[in-house]
């Protein structure tokens, strides 16, 4: 009897640790991105951005300027016609995608072309940044090398909510919500369920 009780003693103590490692092992999941909260940032960091760049003096950048080599060798004239482009993606396509997938309730579709257009806008909003750093000032660098690191976080938790919308729609057929911390949509009422409860009907007397 004794033995029993100390081999089910062990077993118990065994079976605890095998318990500890296992949840010791389990990779921690990933925080839900919160996609309302990431749309509303990246707006502000677009009219930031937008402005940012109406700041730079392109046009008054070292006159030896010719070429600059950071990229593969780009005219003086090549990132007024940058600045100008991005600014017109700033104020009227970022806002109008960022609508978009409002509307969509954050669809997988609505949001990558979001996330592509962001993930131009960032690339060459980068090239503007080190083209100012090498023949601007710092006043016209340091604001935009700030955009630069906002834009990409930004970008990053597009790609996250995309992959998590993806994996929830393999998995249950639903988008997760656009909110984080919220169970419904924002903006989506809830279905109304209606019960069809036999109880509650009333058998009509034949006449």
């Amino acid at each position: 009897m004794r033995i029993s009780t100390a081999a089910a003693a062990v077993c118990f103590v065994c079976l605890g640790l095998f318990t500890m490692q296992a949840a010791a092992a389990a990779p921690p999941q990933a925080a839900r991105t919160d996609l309302n909260t990431t749309l509303t940032e990246l707006q502000r960091v677009a009219s930031a951005t937008n402005a940012d760049i109406a700041n730079l003096r392109i046009d008054k950048w070292g006159a030896g300027w010719k070429v600059w080599k950071g990229r593969g060798g780009q005219k003086k004239e090549d990132m007024e016609h940058v600045a100008a482009t991005l600014q017109k993606n700033l104020t009227n396509a970022i806002p109008s995608l960022i609508h978009d997938v409002q509307a969509a309730h954050g669809s997988l579709s609505s949001t990558f072309k979001l996330y592509h257009d962001l993930d131009v806008v960032f690339e060459y909003v980068s090239r503007l940044a080190e083209a100012a750093e090498v023949n601007g000032k710092k006043e016209e660098y340091q604001p935009l090398s700030d955009d630069v690191v906002a834009l990409e976080s930004l970008r990053g938790k597009l790609s996250s909510y995309i992959e998590q919308a993806a994996a929830s729609l393999e998995s249950t057929g639903k988008l997760p919500p656009m909110n984080a911390t919220a169970a419904t949509t924002p903006g989506q009422l809830p279905k109304k369920i209606v019960v069809d409860d036999p109880a509650s009907k009333k058998t009509k007397k034949k006449p």
